[in-house]
């Protein structure tokens, strides 16, 4: 090969490297400096919906979603409010029996004997904004369990995830999760 190609396609390379480089957003760095600080492997992929603009941080790699997954079981109760279905309002009854040890809890820190009624729109603020297990899993069975939740999020485009189970059924096996 000649020595000039070789030049040249040494720097075509260089030239897609940097462009490639530069386009990344400035929050695809901020990603970066908190994902090297962790023990761990991080995967992040970000969509506006207003503009389509994306970040993409290893977004493709298969992670598990941890607490995440609260976010689709969300929007899944919330569906079947505006559909008419759930009531935010409703209240559900929480047996002490429901109100399991060794998983993180808010709500059974404030009800450790059980035997209360919350409403689903309590439920809904524990699990969310406290990312309560306990809390999570009732509202999961409000809504019919993880296969329900998995059909919705399909329905509405994200083929990409997948829902196989509760927090209870997780915290019994670890590998369950990898699913």
């Amino acid at each position: 090969m000649p020595k000039w190609v070789a030049l040249y396609a040494f720097q075509f390379l260089m030239i897609c490297a940097y462009s490639t480089h530069a386009q990344r957003p400035p929050l695809y760095y901020k990603i970066d400096k908190i994902a090297r600080e962790v023990n761990g492997k991080v995967g992040v992929a970000i969509l506006n919906i207003e503009d389509r603009d994306t970040v993409n941080y290893n977004g493709n790699s298969y992670c598990v979603m941890q607490s995440v997954f609260k976010f689709p079981i969300a929007i899944t109760l919330l569906n079947a409010v505006d559909k008419g279905k759930i009531d935010l309002n409703k209240k559900i009854h929480i047996n002490k029996s429901e109100m399991t040890a060794d998983t993180w809890s808010p709500l059974r820190d404030k009800y450790p004997d059980g035997n209360v009624d919350v409403p689903i729109s309590d439920l809904l603020k524990y699990m969310v904004s406290n990312s309560d297990d306990i809390a999570c899993d009732i509202i999961l069975k409000t809504i019919g369990g993880p296969k329900n939740v998995e059909d919705y999020i399909h329905n509405i485009g994200i083929k990409e995830n997948a829902m196989a189970a509760s927090e209870a059924e997780m915290h019994a096996g670890r590998n369950i999760q990898y699913k």
